[in-house]
């Protein structure tokens, strides 16, 4: 659907991806512009190389990585075939010598290749359908065993950063830190509503503090300015009530259920003026998040959760454990 310069996807009625018709590598969603922040926790960035997303949606992080890093190769592991034809209809993605599309589920396409990669960025997660063997401490442990030795893992999640839909994120922010020494957390939106959660996992044994970021964002070249990515910053979420996700005890289920009936608030960026949904979030009073640093206005917008969703990711779930 067109609006404006803005061509969106809807999958199972949901809003999927988007894609600026006039600027094609401009990232609509805010929460995609945090994929870029590997590139502050990495220390050398141009060591960045070969990159693997696992999940396609609209390939706009792909997309952007390959016309942004002219030395980065980026391999895409997608399980559905339409996310991919449609992608490559209506959202002009084509592959190239530095972009490989693969129609395979992230678990099996990791076990079968032989690469390394000094980037995993997981973003197959929607906001009530998680593929649950995406989330386990095996899988992610899977994953780590595919980077190079100071390799960077990235999941883009959806939850609550706090509170009672805050559960998911938790639960996956702890069993990631079974696998990577460090772990970060970035709510895009703050507070207690369900929204994108992006999550750094590092081998690094120190830890990186926000200031050090923001000193590297400064510093470093890498062509978008995630200083108020960099604001969003939080402290580790408590995680003795959540479990650590396993194969074999993996209740992504329950942890879904509090996001039930709630708002999910997703940001977006049109490039032009700064505009408001019907239901705004309040940040950070100190940290102005209208203002990117490359000229890009915000908008906040907001959409239920669909409890038949949640219900039928819930069924899969079971039939799969």
């Amino acid at each position: 659907m067109d609006l404006g310069d803005t061509r969106r996807r809807y999958l199972g009625g949901q809003r999927h991806s988007a894609i600026d018709l006039e600027e094609p590598y401009r990232h609509v969603f805010e929460y995609t512009r945090y994929f870029h922040l590997p590139y502050l926790f990495a220390g050398d960035p141009d060591e960045i190389d070969r990159v693997l997303f696992v999940g396609g949606g609209g390939f706009t992080g792909p997309r952007r990585f390959v016309h942004e890093y002219k030395n980065v190769t980026v391999d895409v592991a997608e399980i559905d075939p339409e996310v991919i034809a449609a992608a490559t209809e209506y959202f002009g993605v084509e592959e190239s010598p530095r972009l490989n599309i693969y129609n395979r589920g992230g678990r099996q396409f990791l076990r079968e290749t032989n690469r390394t990669y000094d980037l995993v960025v997981l973003d197959a997660y929607q906001r009530d359908k998680v593929p649950f063997e995406l989330t386990t401490r095996e899988f992610m442990s899977l994953a780590s065993s595919r980077l190079d030795e100071d390799g960077i893992l990235f999941a883009n999640v959806i939850s609550a950063a706090s509170g009672p839909a805050s559960q998911f994120y938790r639960a996956e922010y702890r069993t990631m830190s079974r696998v990577c020494p460090q772990v970060y957390g970035f709510p895009t939106v703050g507070g207690g509503v369900v929204q994108n959660i992006e999550i750094v996992a590092t081998n690094n044994d120190t830890r990186i503090s926000e200031a050090e970021l923001l000193a590297r964002n400064e510093r470093r070249d890498i062509g978008i300015d995630l200083r108020a990515e960099v604001w969003t910053y939080a402290p580790p979420p408590p995680t003795d009530d959540v479990p650590v996700l396993r194969d074999d005890r993996a209740p992504v289920d329950s942890l879904l259920d509090p996001m039930v009936g709630q708002r999910y608030v997703i940001q977006e960026s049109n490039g032009t003026e700064s505009t408001t949904g019907e239901e705004s979030v309040d940040g950070d009073d100190s940290r102005d998040r209208g203002d990117s640093g490359d000229g890009d206005d915000r908008r906040t917008e907001s959409q239920a959760i669909d409890p038949a969703a949640v219900g039928s990711a819930r069924s899969a779930v079971e039939a799969a454990t």
